[in-house]
């Protein structure tokens, strides 16, 4: 097996299996497994059971049937038997719901009942439920739902101190995901309103973590057995709000309040109230996000979800040609910034950055280096980071990504872009004028059905004229939306955008391209697959890197004369990592088997005794089919040799 210099192992499994956690033995690729997987890691990395007190699928007699739980705790360093299984849990895919006649809770209910000793167990399905087997003398036994299975240590851990929570795994993906699908089972109401909802929650949570003295986000056992201790959390919470609500106004009305049932704000306390939404990685949080949000985009509006490894290219390509300690420097905008992807990822890139400088000036303390990191690159932020949008419930979702990932979240103006500036809001004025930006990065809107006809707005757009003997009555919103960006930009300025294929190939929108070449100077053109954008929309699309020229030509004879000896860098990757349904495409190697890669990482888990410790984790992924790190290693490769020229 071999390492790289990154302390990256690879390995390879066969086709349709996938390694288990536990016992390191191959199981059948399904999603129940990967489920299950999940579930196996968080009992090992947060609850601090050993792996050696595990097992799946173990055998359960009922009666003359032989069942086979998923997972099963066994008494620390006892004989594996049933006599001394202590928790059961049974794992199932999103889908099945506790009342499901084979696979609900009902299920875990006869295990618990027919293992003598076994006092918890715990379902995890479209929610997450778990029980306490009661036997009290003379009375029947009575499974009852409690708040969830105790640690490692035999004791609960309600949050009521900081240093109780834990960094979330990749588990927190399938925690966002039940607590979203519980506010719209249990709530009842839209799928929007519901990711509405939810996110006033996660606010709450990252609030609570930065500003609380001691932890108000939690729920103990006992409140969580009555409506009485539901009424509790539900006060705690939306005090917790209200709270939110004065620090930022500017996202959250004065009076407004969460709009949930207390069962569901207390479902969804017990779901997160483990965690440090602030410790955990970055790309942990941003699957888990991804989770919710993507089922929120609307394609009817053009809104497309754009991949996070695309938004790693683009704020990679951008880094590379700036360098680093530009970053910190310039001043960025999003037009169109939907969730906030484009901006996030230049924020997690540029955290990165300053904590590297802070671990070279404090010598290497990694706790000073955080807390220095996360002051400077809130402040960089507030200063330099700014997005727009038209869909207020995108402008929240990106104002949370932000606040999650750094800040920067003041600077996200609910505003139709395409308007003049002198139709902005006054507050949006303020900081979001023509020429002042040095980086534009954006994912316009795109669709067929999608179209700009309001004659007041066309009027202020030159492309709505050029080279045209009429003016054009109607524009798709990509098209204007570069010339908008154009505007905002300062002479020399970078632009990085995703658009339509379309403009760069067919000859309806030449026009469009000669505008472009008399603006900009075309740095780099990376064609990107069909499936860059699905299942959402087979779409093909584009990346662009532009820089607004100092001084705009005036006719093309010029652009062929002066700019004939320019290099454009052009790349057509194939694979992005996944297919048209949005499923992961492995690599394989030449016989069909995927090939892994074991990743070293450090990570903060709990010991059987309770408490929290730095250890190395190994996690193997399979090696994502994905062409983009090469498309970004040639484009590093290309700049070596062609910097001079831009």
């Amino acid at each position: 097996m071999a390492k790289n210099k990154n302390n990256t192992s690879i390995s390879f499994v066969p086709a349709g299996k996938i390694k288990c956690f536990i016992t390191g033995k191959l199981r059948p690729d399904t999603p129940e497994e990967h489920i299950r997987q999940r579930m196996a890691r968080s009992l090992v990395e947060e609850y601090g059971y050993q792996k050696d007190d595990i097992e799946i699928e173990w055998t359960i007699v009922i009666g003359k049937a032989k069942k086979r739980a998923d997972i099963v705790i066994f008494s620390t360093g006892s004989h594996h038997e049933t006599e001394t299984i202590e928790i059961i849990v049974e794992a199932k895919k999103e889908t099945i719901k506790p009342t499901n006649t084979d696979n609900g809770i009902d299920q875990l209910k006869s295990y618990l009942a027919a293992t003598l000793n076994c006092k918890y167990g715990l379902w995890v399905g479209s929610e997450i439920q778990a029980f306490e087997k009661l036997e009290k003398p003379g009375k029947k036994l009575h499974i009852d739902e409690c708040l969830d299975i105790p640690f490692a240590d035999g004791k609960f851990r309600i949050a009521h101190s900081f240093t109780d929570l834990v960094p979330a795994t990749d588990v927190l993906k399938d925690v966002f995901k039940r607590c979203h699908n519980y506010i719209a089972a249990n709530q009842g109401g839209s799928k929007e309103s519901a990711f509405h909802e939810f996110l006033k929650i996660i606010f709450c949570k990252v609030f609570d973590e930065r500003n609380s003295k001691s932890p108000q986000f939690y729920i103990d056992p006992d409140e969580q057995r009555n409506s009485k201790g539901h009424k509790s959390v539900n006060q705690r919470i939306q005090e917790l709000f209200q709270n939110v609500c004065e620090e930022y106004g500017y996202i959250f009305g004065k009076d407004e309040e969460i709009n949930l049932k207390i069962n569901v704000i207390a479902y969804i306390v017990s779901e997160l109230q483990k965690y440090s939404l602030l410790d955990t990685d970055y790309d942990y949080k941003g699957q888990a996000y991804e989770e919710i949000v993507g089922s929120n985009s609307r394609g009817d509006r053009g809104e497309f979800f754009t991949p996070r490894n695309l938004c790693k290219l683009a704020v990679d390509m951008v880094k590379e040609i700036l360098g680093e300690d530009s970053l910190k420097k310039i001043k960025v905008l999003d037009p169109s910034c939907g969730t906030g992807g484009f901006l996030k990822t230049f924020v997690h890139i540029l955290n990165e950055i300053i904590f590297e400088e802070e671990m070279s000036k404090r010598g290497g303390d990694a706790e000073k280096a955080k807390a220095l990191s996360r002051e400077k690159l809130k402040a960089i932020c507030d200063k330099n980071i700014f997005g727009m949008d038209f869909n207020p419930v995108l402008v929240r979702a990106a104002q949370m990504n932000l606040v999650m990932h750094g800040d920067g979240s003041s600077n996200v103006f609910h505003e139709n872009t395409l308007k003049s500036f002198g139709e902005y809001s006054d507050a949006t004025r303020q900081y979001i004028k023509d020429a002042t930006f040095d980086l534009i990065i954006s994912n316009p809107p795109f669709g067929e059905d999608l179209s700009v006809d309001d004659s007041h707005t066309l009027d202020q757009y030159q492309i709505s004229t050029f080279e045209s003997s009429n003016k054009r009555t109607v524009m798709a919103p990509q098209e204007l939306f570069i010339e908008r960006s154009y505007k905002f930009l300062k002479p020399g300025g970078l632009y990085a955008i995703v658009t339509p294929d379309n403009i760069v190939s067919n000859p309806s929108y030449r026009f469009l391209r000669h505008w472009i070449l008399l603006k900009f100077r075309i740095i780099a053109s990376v064609s990107l697959p069909t499936e860059m954008f699905q299942p959402s929309t087979g779409t093909q699309t584009t990346l662009l890197i532009l820089r607004k020229r100092a001084k705009p030509f005036q006719s093309l004879e010029e652009v062929k004369k002066q700019c004939k000896d320019e290099h454009v860098f052009m790349s057509i990757p194939s694979r992005i990592g996944h297919d048209q349904r949005g499923n992961i495409i492995p690599l394989r190697d030449e016989e069909g088997n995927i090939l892994l890669k074991t990743i070293i990482k450090k990570r903060i888990t709990r010991t059987p005794e309770g408490d929290w410790q730095e250890s190395s984790i190994e996690i193997q992924e399979p090696i994502s089919n994905d062409m983009l790190p090469h498309v970004f290693n040639d484009f590093k490769n290309w700049l070596t040799n062609y910097r001079n020229e831009l």
